[in-house]
């Protein structure tokens, strides 16, 4: 899945069909570079073969770093290492999401895997599972976990760091997932 605006991300990952199936990988990457905004690069590309996984079906989760705002003070941080404690020890985790004019309760406890606060760097490393229910997004645990106000999330640094592929993932796709 693409990255929600406002976020960074240091991979992003598609299935496309292609038009010309004949044109060759490098003439596809240029092209489409060509086209792209600066600082925007495919940087791998390649053919999938007829009845292969799609990504969805080869990624299991995300890895991301919040990077707090620099002024945030101890007291902060220690309510925030309490909200990380508190929803590691709960079974269940509600957030409200805003969809289509409706709120709509999302249960997220489940899909978050890690969750740390790294008190020196002042940023809190998320990793959170996706899949047919979909997958958390950082700026809920902002706002529902940790207090922040809409305005003061969106102007948290948020960077999708990694993509972590399923078990059965094979090896090429784990070289273009992990970027290696």
């Amino acid at each position: 899945g693409a990255t929600a605006e406002g976020m960074e991300s240091r991979g992003e990952f598609a299935d496309i069909r292609i038009q010309d199936p004949q044109v060759e990988l490098k003439t596809l990457v240029a092209r489409i570079n060509a086209g792209l905004p600066s600082g925007v690069a495919v940087t791998a590309m390649r053919e999938l073969p007829p009845h292969d996984f799609s990504l969805a079906e080869l990624v299991k989760g995300f890895v991301y770093d919040i990077i707090l705002p620099e002024g945030i003070g101890e007291e902060n941080l220690d309510r925030i290492e309490s909200g990380i404690l508190h929803f590691l020890d709960a079974e269940h985790f509600n957030v409200n999401r805003e969809a289509n004019g409706k709120t709509v309760i999302k249960e997220i406890r489940p899909l978050v895997t890690d969750l740390a606060l790294d008190r020196s760097a002042r940023r809190i490393c998320l990793a959170a599972r996706f899949g047919p229910e979909g997958t958390v997004r950082p700026a809920d645990l902002l706002t529902s976990l940790f207090g922040f106000s809409p305005a003061a999330a969106r102007g948290v640094r948020i960077v999708k760091t990694a993509t972590q592929p399923t078990d059965f993932a094979g090896p090429a796709d784990r070289e273009i997932l992990l970027g290696t």
